[in-house]
Formats: C-alpha cells, structure tokens, sequence
C-alpha cells in the first residue's frame, strides 16, 4: 500500500460529496422532528406510549439483543474490524465516540429529565430489563448506533442497498430504546442527530489531526478495542441477560477476525505496508533555544515569587475552610463527572487551537489544523503542569517561528489568540449578568461589569488604533498599533468577526461547562447560568501572575464569589482544586508532543 499525505484519502476511504443527501438529510431530518414534537403538547408522551405499545407485540429478548447494537462496547468491539485494514476509520471512529459522548453525558446532566419509569406507573406501559429513571436526554445507545452508521454509509464505495440496511439497524436501535421502555422519542431523535453529526465532525477531523495516523498511535487504539472486546466478552453487565449470548458473539467474532489484523500491526515493517505516518524527528530543543533568549538568573526570581504567593493564598484559605468538610467531600465525589469534565476541557483547548489556526490563516501562515493543535495542548502542559516561568505562549510562538514565519508574525498572532480569547470570556460574562443582574450583591456585581465594559472599551480602542498611524512615532506605542493593524485583518468582514467572537465565547463556554459538572461532582448545586456569571470573574483574577498557573488566586476567587451565594465553601474549594488537577490531566497530551518530538506541519 503506497504511502500516502495524511491529509489525502485512500480509495477505500473516499467520502460522498458535500453535497450528498446521506450527509445531512438524517441529521437534519431527525433534528426537524424533533422540533415538531416538541412544540407539541404532550405528543412526546403520547407517541411513547404507542410505539411501546406497538413494541410490545413482539417479544422482550428481540428488543433487547437489537438494543445491543447500541451498547458503546459492542460499538467499539466492531471497531476492531478496522484495525489495520482502516486506520483512518479507526481514528475517527474514536474521534466521533469522544465527541458524542461530551455532548451525550453533557446534554443528560444539564437537562437532567426523568424517563418513562420515572413518570409513569409500571401498569402503563412495558418495560424490559432496568427501569433507569433519570438523565434521559438523550440516547447514548441511539447515538451511538447513529455514529458507527454513519461512518459506513458516507464511504463513497459504499452500494446504496448497504447504506439503507445500515440507516435501518441503527433505526432500529433508537426505536427499541423505545419499546423497552427507557427513552422517549425526543431522546431517540436527539440521539440520532447527535451521532451522525459527531461523524461528519469525525470524518473532518480525523485526516487534520495525524497523530491518529502514526504506527504507535494505532497500535494503542488496537489494544484499547482489543481489551474492550475482551470486557464485552467476559465481564460485562448491559442489563438484559437475554442479549448475553449476543454480547459474546459480537466480541468472539471481533476478536477472531482482527488476529491477523493484529500481527500485520506489529509486523517490523507493519509502518511501510499500512501507509501509515513515519514517526516524529528526534527530541525538540524549545528549553534550550528559550533558556538561551533568557537566562536562568533572570528567570529565577520571578518564579520563587510565584511559589511564594501560591503558599501565602493556600495558607490563607486554608485558615478559613473546614479540612475537615474538604476531605469529606472528596470522598464523596462522583468520578463520572469529573471525567466528563475533562472532555470538556480537552474539547473546549482543541476549540480554541482552531480559533488560533484560523488566526494565523488569515496572517498569512496556512498550517494544517494538526500543528496546532499539537502546539496548544504543548503550551498548556508548560503553563499548567510545570512551576517554570517558560510560558506556554512562548513555545507556541517558537513552533510557528520554526515553520519559516518571522519572530514579529508568530508573535502578533498568538497574542491576537489570546486577545479574542479574552474577549469572548468578557462577552460571556456580560451576557450572564444580563440574565443574572440579582445575583451577586450590587456592588460586587457593579465592580465586575465595570471590568468587564472597560476591558472591551480597552479592546475597541486597540482595534481602532490602525486609523492612527502618527502613534507609530513613538516607540512604546508603534506594536499597538501593528497589533491593531493585524488585529482587523483578523476580523475583516462580518463573517470573520462573528466567527472569532462565537468561538471565543464557545471555547469559555465549554471550560465553564467542566467547572458546572465538577462542581455537581462535588455537591456544588447551582445551575450553568450562575457559573458563567461567577466563573469568568475568577478566569480574569487568574491571569495577574502572582502565582504558579492561578492556584491559589483560583481557589480564593471561587471560595468569595461563592460564598455570597451561601455555597458551602468546603464543597467549593474541592471544586477548584478539582478544576485544577483536571486542567494539569488535560495538558498531558502536550508532554507526549513534547516528548515525541518537534511540532510538525
């Protein structure tokens, strides 16, 4: 198999054009149906009650061997059909269950409604195996059954026939969701939305970000979905002992098929014959080249100032909170949450490398979406993980830098990242209190919003300095007004200044989404909108540097801020310093970049 750009696709993995109606007429479809149910009164309990009913004329272990073509195991036990046969589907394939389930696990937790056994009687309608009775928006099984649909039936080679009885398994997954009586129609068309359209994202990504592509990186997928089959196999609990034979067949003829599959994987030549990417050059030289611009006697001070500060704030709050509500709260955390925290996190850092690589496009710099991501999440890990005054902002400057662009470019640009960043959290915030404007007490809530107006004055300001190149005379004032001039090539026309300022609120947005589910982890209980109220407030403090990556000033913020809600400060303070251990787990994936080696195109 020739080698080919992991941009390129091999025949075998030739998609259906844009166009093509098998792209967004299930999506859209389903989301349309679901419009017109719910601005109907009362027809989305009526319709569950009939298609149960229908439902029931065929007997409890047929629904509940189909509904097994929901479960994410069996979803990703099939995925080692892919193995060294498809990388790319492999990686999207696991691209996709990432992103479906942050949105599925998000959207049950901030909905939180109750499903049918919740609400009805056990006389009214027939239930088969666990009667779950809450967080039921929206299916994970349909969604999941949707995803893997999906990724098959938008191959080009595909024949038409294959594609309907693909799109009728899948249906038939969402409907016995019904029929066993767990989910409600709404569920099921949310849950078919959602997991073709995080396949199209998928399909998109997964050629952008090649990292999936390399031999070491595949052959870790191989033995994650190996030891999900082996689960499925052997120890695994769906809730319907009548789909157990089912369950083990799906594994066993998993298993079966991909042992050549495997060997060809560790095969010594296995990189060659699979077309995979070749491994990354030797080891980087960023703390050298960095070291060198600023010596280490330089350095030193300000970062034992740092750690200085981080122990006098710690010392405080620790005076103030009861330890011993602390460790009582954190043994009663709900692990669940925090992991789907984490996604948000690593969803909401790979949001905001897009938001940096669309700035760069527009200066002129048109990396593929995979360098930057790879940089971003290297950045994070030296700004989070490591007490050194090597920003990573620095490093991310030093990547562009190697790609041929000039110091003053790579720079401009990642501060213009920053700069939008800054103001989709200010627009967040300002929109929170809107909404809010009796939650905080007046004058704390007055303070915040004159910070807040004053930092989008001082952004409108900067943005109109370019009409004013006379500035440029005076040394002090001349990068302002070349940032200026960047800055509105960036957001030239409507649509580059909608788009930067929607994924700048959207990037926050998804961060405040993980501190809302952490704190729900934790017992912290008020709804999303009051944490984009507090939250961007505490973001803000974090960013004067008087301590190592904001611990300390963070958790001070968040206790205050809190308080004056009458929230239990024990929970809170576990809440920050939850935030702030998943924030340093998300940036691992930048030592592995580091590590591995230059941050490559």
């Amino acid at each position: 198999m020739a080698q080919m750009m992991p941009n390129e696709l091999s025949e075998n993995d030739r998609l259906l054009p844009g166009c093509s109606a098998w792209r967004w007429a299930p999506p859209l479809l389903s989301l349309l149906l679901l419009g017109l149910l719910l601005a109907s009164p009362g027809g989305n309990h009526a319709l569950f009650l009939w298609l149960n009913g229908l439902g029931s004329h065929l007997p409890g272990w047929f629904w509940a061997n189909l509904t097994t073509f929901g479960d994410s195991m069996a979803i990703f036990a099939l995925g080692l059909l892919f193995v060294a046969r498809r990388p790319l589907w492999v990686w999207a394939l696991l691209i996709s269950g990432l992103i479906a389930a942050l949105m599925v696990h998000g959207l049950k937790e901030w909905f939180d409604t109750y499903r049918p056994p919740g609400v009805f009687s056990a006389e009214e309608f027939r239930l088969v195996g666990i009667g779950h009775k809450r967080v039921s928006f929206p299916s994970g099984h349909t969604t999941a059954a949707f995803s893997l649909a999906a990724l098959l039936c938008l191959q080009a080679g595909l024949s038409r026939r294959v594609r309907w009885g693909l799109l009728a398994l899948a249906l038939g997954v969402g409907l016995s969701r019904i029929a066993v009586g767990v989910h409600w129609p709404v569920d099921v068309l949310g849950g078919m939305a959602i997991g073709w359209g995080a396949t199209l994202a998928a399909l998109w990504l997964a050629p952008r970000l090649r990292w999936g592509l390399q031999l070491g990186p595949q052959r870790l997928f191989a033995a994650l979905l190996t030891l999900t089959a082996l689960s499925l196999l052997l120890n695994h609990d769906s809730g319907y002992p009548q789909a157990r034979a089912l369950e083990m067949a799906i594994a066993l003829v998993a298993l079966f098929y991909a042992i050549p599959a495997l060997l060809r994987l560790w095969h010594p030549e296995a990189e060659a014959r699979l077309g995979l990417l070749p491994p990354p050059p030797p080891a980087p030289q960023e703390l050298a080249e960095l070291a060198e611009a600023k010596p280490l006697r330089q350095r030193l001070p300000g970062l034992l100032l740092r750690v200085a500060g981080t122990v006098l704030l710690f010392w405080l709050i620790l005076r103030s909170v009861d330890l011993e509500g602390v460790r009582a709260t954190i043994g009663a955390v709900v692990p669940r949450l925090l992991l789907l925290g984490l996604m948000f996190i690593l969803l909401s850092a790979t949001l905001a490398a897009f938001r940096w690589h669309l700035v760069m496009k527009t200066l002129g710099f048109d990396m593929r979406f995979g360098f930057y991501v790879r940089s971003y999440f290297k950045g994070s890990f030296f700004n989070q993980a490591l007490p050194s005054s090597i920003g990573g902002d620095a490093l991310r400057v030093l990547d562009v830098k190697r790609r041929g662009v000039d110091l003053s470019t790579a720079f401009y640009g990642v501060f213009i990242d920053r700069l939008l960043g800054l103001v989709g959290l200010l627009l967040l915030n300002l929109l929170a209190h809107a909404f809010t404007p009796h939650l905080l007490p007046s004058g704390v809530y007055m303070t915040i919003n004159l910070v807040v107006l004053g930092g989008l004055g001082g952004f409108m300001l900067l943005y109109w300095l370019r009409h004013f190149p006379v500035l440029s005379r005076w040394r002090g004032v001349a990068m302002f007004v070349e940032i200026s001039t960047r800055l509105a090539q960036v957001l030239s026309g409507w649509r580059g200044v909608g788009l930067q300022l929607v994924l700048g609120i959207l990037v926050h947005l998804l961060a405040i989404i993980a501190m809302f589910l952490i704190g729900r982890s934790v017992g912290v209980e008020y709804g999303l909108l009051v944490f984009a109220a507090v939250v961007p407030p505490v973001h803000l403090l974090t960013m004067v540097p008087i301590s190592l990556a904001g611990w300390g000033v963070r958790e001070g913020a968040m206790v205050g801020l809190f308080s004056l809600l009458g929230a239990n400060q024990a929970q809170v303070l576990t809440m920050s310093l939850l935030y702030g251990v998943v924030l340093i787990i998300s940036s691992l994936p930048g030592f592995f970049v580091y590590m591995s080696g230059r941050v490559r195109g």
